[in-house]
């Protein structure tokens, strides 16, 4: 007997079962489950556009989820972009002027800064007449950075964008001349244009409830030359050298400068209060990363970067030797951009150096008594 099969064991249905139109047809599964994409960036670049099985239930939950990590990943890329792009502009410009003084393109490696350096002095509220150091309120020193390149210093100046300069403050008026000898200024400007600092400089009326109208005159200039700013071993120098006027002055005398001169110089760490003549509200702000280069240390050799802050404090040590006692590189570089700024003044004002002063800094040459810079107080 053959063996029944599992077909024979099934109820037939009838053909008029099978096509009822009353049949119901059986519910259909409820779906658990969407294709949701596993990355924003994914989904809109079409490239590598994963797709993730999400529970219904959770797929607003999971969007959220997806929008939310992709800002914060945004955020945290713009962030590393902006911290690194300093820095790459550091290294960029670091081997730049590495490269230069190998193949004796640029100033020496351990050359901070260099540029133009002006001194100027200010006589006392209501005084007429200046006949000496008594009559004089303060002394300011201008310096105006160039960019290290081989370019003819005429373009340089000419190039100089309008937020260069800066303006130190010496209250005690006269720079030490003797080793050892010291004294603190005050950065009041940073960044600032050339017609920036003339305004500083300018005469200025105003009124008290005692005395009435006052005037305070303006700034007179007492010389102009270059100056680098260099790294030996562990201590940092300023030097300059005088291009105008030719000759040494009385007022060169009166003041502490000389036809050459050179400081240590170092940077006040904000932390720590100022005492003597400087009056200011507060210390600079330094960026944090400025302060951890402080530690606890009351000064660090000063860099350009603290001169970019108003407020930063400075210290200014005499030394007993000049710009030639600098190394020997650092000192060639020193004149050879003296030499540079004598062509300059040559060929754009015909030699007149008392000319060149002026017009670098936008300043009518016929309205100072000593238009011709010749040492003259009155």
């Amino acid at each position: 007997m053959a063996p029944e099969t599992r077909s024979q064991h099934l109820r037939p249905q009838s053909d008029a079962r099978r096509n009822s139109p009353t049949r119901t047809p059986p519910p259909a599964r409820a779906k658990k489950y969407v294709m949701l994409p596993a990355s924003l960036k994914g989904e809109k670049s079409k490239v590598g556009s994963k797709r993730r099985r999400v529970p219904v239930e959770k797929a607003d939950e999971y969007m959220r989820q997806l929008k939310e990590e992709e800002e914060k990943e945004n955020v945290e890329q713009n962030k590393d972009e902006e911290e690194q792009e300093p820095k790459e502009k550091k290294v960029k410009h670091e081997a730049e002027a590495a490269t230069k003084s190998e193949a004796g393109e640029g100033p020496p490696k351990n050359v901070l800064e260099e540029g133009l350096i002006y001194f100027f002095f200010r006589p006392k509220v209501g005084t007429t007449e200046v006949s000496s150091v008594e009559d004089v309120q303060r002394t300011y020193i201008v310096l105006r950075p160039l960019p290290f390149t081989a370019n003819d210093m005429k373009d340089n100046v000419k190039r100089i964008g309008k937020d260069d300069c800066r303006m130190i403050i010496i209250p005690k008026k006269t720079l030490p001349t003797t080793g050892g000898g010291r004294l603190i200024g005050l950065v009041t400007k940073v960044h600032s244009s050339v017609d920036d600092i003339t305004r500083q400089l300018d005469a200025e009326t105003y009124s008290t409830k005692t005395l009435g109208e006052r005037t305070l005159l303006s700034a007179r200039p007492i010389a102009e030359g270059v100056y680098v700013l260099t790294q030996e071993d562990s201590m940092h120098y300023l030097s300059y050298i005088l291009t105008v006027p030719q000759e040494h002055t009385e007022i060169e005398t009166a003041f502490g400068i000389s036809q050459d001169g050179r400081y240590v110089v170092n940077a006040r760490n904000p932390k720590y209060p100022v005492s003597g003549p400087i009056r200011a509200p507060e210390g600079a702000k330094y960026s944090d990363e400025i302060l951890e280069e402080f530690q606890d240390y009351r000064w660090i050799p000063l860099e350009p970067k603290h001169m970019d802050y108003p407020n930063g404090t400075i210290l200014f040590i005499g030394t007993r030797r000049g710009p030639e006692e600098l190394l020997e590189e650092n000192a060639d570089e020193l004149m050879t951009l003296e030499k540079e700024n004598e062509e300059r003044i040559h060929k754009t004002f015909q030699g007149d150096a008392a000319k060149a002063v002026f017009n670098d800094l936008h300043m009518k040459k016929d309205t100072f008594v000593d238009k011709d810079l010749k040492g003259t107080w009155a």
